[in-house]
């Protein structure tokens, strides 16, 4: 987590930030930007991105970029924060190999440790009897 120059006043303040981004892979590159206050994100000159929210509910979009190994990217944000409290995340997953391309990852964003269980069932009736296998079944 990084913290504002001491003194910067939320209630008054809009961030600007220009540069550009590269990378050491080719592909498509997955990008979640997660913030609060009103944003503007332009990724290689495109918007991707132009919304408000307040904190108790921010923002959460996904954006794709292809990607060519050592060019660079325009990475363009804007943000005008929402009061006391206001927040801004931009990170990137790189391009995954062909064997992890169909596979599902779930995290949580408020869990130091969290279990998830998939149950599989051809119907109903199978989804309940794997439900009441990990759970036990109730009398």
């Amino acid at each position: 987590m990084k913290k504002l120059p001491s003194g910067y006043n939320l209630g008054n303040g809009l961030v600007k930030w220009n540069g550009f981004i590269e990378s050491d892979t080719s592909g498509v590159h997955k990008f979640r930007f997660f913030a609060s206050g009103y944003t503007k994100v332009w990724l290689d000159g495109k918007l991707v991105n132009d919304r408000w929210r307040q904190s108790w509910n921010p923002t959460k979009k996904m954006f794709y970029l292809p990607m060519e190994k050592g060019k660079r990217y325009s990475l363009k944000i804007e943000w005008t924060p929402n009061g006391g409290e206001s927040y801004i995340s931009l990170k990137y997953l790189k391009p995954l190999d062909d064997q992890e391309q169909n596979e599902l990852s779930l995290y949580s964003e408020s869990a130091d440790q969290i279990n998830y269980y998939f149950v599989y069932g051809s119907n109903m009736d199978d989804v309940i009897s794997g439900y009441r296998t990990i759970t036990v079944k109730q009398t």
